[in-house]
């Protein structure tokens, strides 16, 4: 799976302390650049840098955070629980983590909720309530249904076909 627009709209509210940052701003012991690119030593040789470039380094960092969600994940995924992980591995570089286990694991979404919601909340031993605001949204994302939904559990497409249909009626 990839990134579509709305995980990307998604992921870019929630980078850098103003959205879009043309120069490097201090951001978990390094500095970030555009929608969250984090410096790298001896490849990032620059000090400014246009919103079409920070698109660019965002495409290139999302590869990286995409094949992270694509080898950790086993089990199928909608559109909008990718996006809430992509969004949670690139902030937190995780390749594996407990949550992917859970996931994987197939817990009850309260179980998954409690984890994601207490956990990579904090920078350098100190609690930061944007990461904790950023856990929560990223939850409510991946709890999100959407259009496109992966599954194989029969009751799950039942459960889906049924909102559509209430939808369908009360419009």
């Amino acid at each position: 799976m990839v990134t579509d627009q709305n995980g990307i709209a998604f992921l870019t509210s929630l980078e850098s302390p103003n959205g879009f940052s043309p120069t490097w701003y201090p951001d978990a012991g390094s500095k970030s650049i555009g929608f969250g690119h984090l410096y790298v030593p001896g490849v990032d040789n620059f000090d400014v840098i246009t919103e079409e470039q920070a698109y660019e380094l965002l495409r290139q960092d999302l590869k990286i955070a995409e094949k992270k969600i694509n080898d950790a994940i086993k089990v199928p995924l909608n559109q909008n629980q990718f996006n809430a992980l992509v969004s949670f591995a690139y902030n937190t570089g995780r390749k594996t983590s407990n949550l992917y286990g859970l996931i994987n694991a197939k817990k009850d979404i309260t179980t998954i909720g409690n984890w994601w919601q207490n956990n990579y909340v904090t920078s350098n031993g100190i609690y930061l309530p944007g990461l904790k605001k950023r856990r929560f949204l990223e939850f409510q994302l991946f709890s999100k249904p959407d259009s496109n939904v992966i599954a194989s559990d029969s009751k799950i497409i039942a459960f889906v076909i049924v909102l559509a249909s209430i939808y369908y009626l009360a419009s």
